[in-house]
């Protein structure tokens, strides 16, 4: 009896690991408010309102201690809460906004025949804008 173990499907090949690369760190003397004007920063270098030009996912978080007060770093948190819901609504209206579309045009067959019409629409008006290009006199297919 054979002790070897058979490789079942798949690439063998060990993958390979991208190498991270660390998030620089926001700098606060680059912060901006509300209104797009600089925080007044104080002489210990902590901010003093919500930077409103930080991205989370392009700067390491920042830490209650990088603001001057408790108060400011809850309302820091709180615009990021805010910033990242917006984007949820606005894919959850979009995603309403489709379905209803759907809803009205029917069953599957149909909104497949709807679709496949709305493409050959797109291809004939691209087409007749490439004639309109060349020049092409259209009151010749009129009869």
């Amino acid at each position: 009896m054979s002790t070897e173990v058979k490789k079942v499907g798949g690439n063998t090949a060990p993958k390979v690991k991208k190498e991270k690369t660390p998030r620089p760190v926001f700098d606060l003397k680059t912060a901006v408010g509300d209104d797009n004007k600089a925080i007044p920063g104080r002489t210990d270098g902590k901010l003093q309102g919500v930077p409103t030009n930080f991205v989370s996912r392009n700067f390491k978080p920042l830490k209650a201690t990088d603001f001057a007060d408790r108060t400011i770093f809850m309302d820091f948190k709180a615009w990021l809460l805010e910033e990242s819901i917006k984007g949820t609504v606005e894919k959850a209206a979009a995603l309403r906004k489709q379905a209803k579309k759907l809803r009205a045009m029917g069953d599957d067959a149909t909104r497949k025949k709807a679709s496949k019409l709305m493409k050959q629409r797109e291809s004939l008006a691209a087409l007749e804008a490439e004639l309109k290009g060349d020049g092409f006199d259209f009151s010749v297919l009129e009869d």
